[in-house]
């Protein structure tokens, strides 16, 4: 499926089919090009050698509830604010979260003094969130079991994610943790600045907790100034 960049995602998403000529009781063949804000360009580049084929396009609105794909939003975190509180030094966030790192089961994120971990994860541009991937396959005891989210929180601390319900919870099974993605509440993840990661627990009670891919899908927004950032918490005390 080919995607391009929408310069303006408020207006109605068409969807272009690609119809071959053929003969006129043979059915046509279509190939889907849904529009999205995420992606780059390519279409661009392929338009040349589509234009030398027998092909035509016609244009199909679909309507906005339509469920679009959302992408790695790697790209999108403001690495300088990214933040990862009771990381061993020698295995630290860089290894679970930074595209390259991640897909090396041989680097990984370990917690330090007990099993819970604190992911603070900024973006440089407000976005929607519909999936996450938290992959633990090293040891099966020490994959992430409990685990909270909170939307723009960064200064939330281990005392207050303990105490408080998240945005969303998970209780991870073995077979999430071999690399599933999580399916997001969307009303929930609508206008995210910061994500926050609270792993309280593991699967097998063991002092530390290990995380070899840790990943977020959804779509970006505009840019935003990240000293401007709220934290909603003070908010509603």
């Amino acid at each position: 499926m080919l995607v391009w960049k929408l310069e303006n995602p408020d207006i109605l998403l068409p969807r272009l089919h690609v119809h071959e000529a053929a003969a006129p009781l043979a059915p046509p063949r279509r190939l889907a090009f849904p529009l999205c804000a995420w992606h780059t360009q390519p279409l661009l580049h392929l338009a040349p050698k589509l234009a030398a084929t027998p092909l035509k396009f016609t244009p199909h609105a679909i309507p906005r509830s339509h469920p679009l794909p959302h992408a790695d939003l790697n790209e999108l975190i403001d690495w300088s604010a990214v933040e990862c509180l009771n990381q061993q030094p020698a295995h630290r966030i860089d290894n679970a979260l930074r595209q390259g790192y991640r897909e090396d089961d041989g680097l990984y994120l370990e917690s330090d003094t007990d099993e819970q971990l604190l992911i603070h994860i900024t973006f440089n541009t407000a976005c929607k969130l519909s999936g996450l991937v938290i992959k633990s396959t090293k040891s099966a005891d020490q994959a992430p079991k409990r685990v909270k989210l909170f939307v723009n929180q960064p200064t939330i601390g281990f005392g207050e994610a303990a105490g408080a319900s998240g945005v969303q919870e998970f209780d991870l099974s073995e077979e999430d943790v071999k690399g599933a993605q999580l399916q997001l509440k969307l009303v929930k993840f609508t206008k995210v600045n910061v994500l926050t990661v609270f792993i309280e627990s593991n699967q097998g009670d063991e002092d530390t907790t290990i995380v070899q891919k840790l990943a977020v899908f959804g779509s970006g927004g505009d840019k935003f100034d990240v000293a401007a950032i709220k934290d909603i918490s003070k908010e509603q005390q």
